[in-house]
């Protein structure tokens, strides 16, 4: 059986144009845009640029996101990225929760303007970790 990969307005990505500042925002693991659509507008709306792309996988079904990579997570942010990055003079990155996590991997690879983190997911706080298959 073949999952529709139909995307709801609650999964859609949101772009806002603005002044020669940019701002990529990430949503969280399993999320979506719309999760943070009112802190991307409200960026918008102050006049910075904004993308907030949705991630591969997110926002469909838990099958699609079985079939994902954090490398393809970072590959949609990276081009959300780039993309303001061709318009505008700095791009900051934003990210809540896992979103964090993969702004600070574009902070570590592109030359940002600064990152906004809210609760970034960067300490797996779970015993069995050390018994994990590298």
């Amino acid at each position: 059986m073949t999952i529709p990969l139909d995307h709801t307005p609650f999964s859609s990505p949101f772009t806002g144009t603005g002044t020669r500042t940019g701002v990529v925002v990430s949503h969280g693991f399993t999320g979506s845009p719309h999760g943070v659509r009112d802190w991307a507008r409200s960026l918008a709306d102050a006049g910075y640029a904004v993308r907030t792309p949705l991630l591969p996988g997110h926002g469909t079904s838990w099958h699609e996101l079985a079939r994902t990579h954090w490398q393809d997570w970072h590959g949609a942010l990276d081009a959300a990225y780039v993309e303001l990055a061709e318009e505008c003079e700095q791009v900051f990155v934003a990210g809540l929760s896992m979103g964090g996590a993969l702004a600070l991997r574009i902070a570590a690879t592109r030359p940002v303007a600064g990152a906004v983190l809210v609760n970034p997911g960067l300490v797996i706080d779970d015993p069995r970790r050390r018994w994990r298959a590298s």
